[in-house]
């Protein structure tokens, strides 16, 4: 019996075309839209936008700037690639980032101007306008470094969900030279205290915004609260609904900076929480195995809240000593090339290339497992407050348990299918 013969679909002919991304150098093919508006295309590699109609090829500019400070500053030729002035950032951004030079102007001073110099030479349309024109043409696009920082971590995106990170609060303050001698206790107690007021106001922020986000589902069963059995069938109608609402939110999330990562770390918090709350509702409402269920289950998620919290806080210690031994074999390996041992300069110089590699690494991570612990302490605050509230019915309670629970299980199944660097999150 002879075999079917394969049959492949075909569609209608699209005005496609492909460019080179600028920044990583993958082919990219897109659907070319039929408007006079100007428009960027987001590569589906680096995940960068840049300008269809961008001349990748070298100018004489390109060669030979007007200007060379902002490559003086990084270190790097002016015909440095993409590549090289990412590398000679995270070296030149390790070696006077404030942490390590407290109380160190010069350093602090020097940092700012690595971050406005990173900021211009890693956009190549920037970059292009710099080295026509100079700094000056430039000076509306530098942000501010906290900001700069800000966006390494989901950006205003995630603002709804997590709110201003205090970490970078604290960074911004530390570059604007706002620092506090500890051993004045009383300007000590007063930092803490406006600390703890920003956090306050942060979570009754975000918990309202949490509330108003589920309210389409808890406003659409309100009316079938009396009716056990209708409510039930609402309740999965609603959900239905509002998980394929949340799809699509998450869809567009995870494509920022750190995107996958703060969708699980949000989802896990989420599920743990809206968890212990549908525990509790049982316990206070079910039939007595179900109550005893209830406590249980409760007892038992609590117990697993406060590992997870211990345990995130070990893994963001364990960075932080990962962080400073890179640093230290950093300094090491400065003063052994001072010294005569058998090694080339060229051989020195990859070595310390990949010491300087591993170090930025080891930052950032570190700098994730920090942001990711006081993201989720804050978030188990919000779902408190939401769990918590005395003013209303425990049903109301209950579905918004539901509704939370939802975000959750949508934003722990976050991916990205073409990358295989991501971190995984709880």
């Amino acid at each position: 019996m002879a075999a079917e013969e394969l049959v492949i679909e075909s569609r209608r002919p699209q005005n496609t075309k492909i460019v080179k991304c600028p920044i990583c150098g993958s082919s990219v093919e897109y659907i070319q839209p039929e408007t006079t508006q100007s428009y960027k295309i987001k590569c589906y590699n680096c995940l960068n936008e840049f300008s269809p109609n961008q001349d990748n090829s070298k100018t004489r500019e390109d060669e030979k700037p007007c200007e060379t400070e902002y490559y003086d500053i990084l270190g790097v030729s002016p015909t440095a690639t993409q590549e090289e002035i990412k590398k000679a950032y995270r070296k030149m951004a390790l070696k006077y980032h404030p942490d390590k030079n407290p109380d160190n102007k010069e350093a602090e001073e020097m940092f700012k101007k690595i971050s406005e110099a990173y900021q211009i030479l890693s956009d190549p349309e920037k970059r292009s306008k710099y080295n026509k024109y100079g700094k000056s043409d430039n000076s509306e696009n530098i942000i501010d470094p906290g900001e700069f920082f800000k966006q390494q971590f989901g950006g205003d995106r995630f603002n709804d969900y997590i709110g201003d990170l205090m970490l970078l609060g604290e960074f911004t303050e530390a570059m604007n030279g706002e620092t506090i001698d500890p051993n004045n206790q009383e300007e000590m107690e007063k930092m803490r205290k406006e600390k703890r007021e920003k956090q306050e106001k942060r979570v009754n922020e975000l918990s309202e915004k949490l509330k108003k986000k589920i309210e389409i589902h808890t406003e659409y069963v309100r009316p079938y609260f009396n009716n056990a059995n209708e409510l039930k069938e609402k309740e999965k109608e609603s959900l239905t609904n509002f998980k394929a609402i949340i799809n699509i939110e998450a869809d567009e999330l995870k494509y920022e900076s750190y995107g996958v990562e703060l969708l699980r770390s949000i989802g896990y918090i989420y599920r743990l929480k809206a968890n212990q709350a549908l525990y509790q509702y049982r316990a206070e409402n079910g039939a007595i195995h179900k109550k005893i269920f209830g406590y249980t289950n409760k007892f038992t998620s609590k117990m697993k809240e406060k590992g997870h919290v211990l345990s995130e806080a070990v893994n963001t210690y364990k960075s932080a000593l990962e962080l400073q031994n890179s640093l230290e074999k950093i300094k090491l390996q400065d003063k052994m090339n001072d010294l005569k041992i058998n090694m080339t300069e060229e051989e020195k110089r990859k070595l310390m290339d990949q010491l300087e590699q591993e170090a930025s690494i080891k930052g950032m991570d570190a700098l994730w497992q920090t942001s990711k612990l006081e993201i989720e302490s804050t978030l188990i605050e919000v779902c408190d407050k939401l769990f918590s509230d005395t003013t209303v019915a425990s049903i109301e309670i209950k579905e918004r348990a539901k509704a939370i629970l939802a975000i959750g299980e949508v934003f722990s199944k976050a991916e990205l299918i073409q990358s295989t660097a991501s971190n995984t999150t709880s």
